[in-house]
């Protein structure tokens, strides 16, 4: 599993949806009622946030990203406590052994990636 794919099922187990390339569409300033989804720039990776808003991905960036981001690694250790304690009871343990070079937030996410995977229908 590559970084992209751990980062999408980290940001799905978060409650995000990716809606993929749904189209770039144009603002219609003259029909404020126009709710079709549209980004400035052309980009086509469209996100729902929890909360039913949508986002340009590549816009934005707001898609939550915790294997480059501690606090989103914290919030998602928050969600799966077990997932994230197991995590950290390897760290600790590589650590007390002389390994160093551990990422811990790699770790946790590709833990939380591979359940997220398995709930998804084939």
């Amino acid at each position: 599993m590559n970084d992209l794919e751990i980062t999408r099922l980290c940001a799905e187990a978060m409650g995000w949806k990716h809606l993929g390339a749904i189209g770039t569409g144009e603002r219609n300033e003259s029909n404020p009622g126009d709710t079709r989804p549209y980004c400035l720039s052309g980009a086509n990776d469209w996100w729902q946030d929890p909360h039913g808003f949508m986002v340009c991905e590549p816009c934005t960036g707001s898609v939550p990203n915790p294997l480059h981001d501690d606090a989103r690694a914290m919030a998602l250790g928050k969600k799966f406590p077990e997932i994230f304690s197991r995590a950290v009871q390897e760290w600790v343990w590589r650590l007390d052994h002389g390994e160093t070079g551990f990422d811990l937030n790699y770790h946790f996410c590709d833990r939380v990636a591979k359940m997220q995977s398995a709930k998804e229908p084939a």
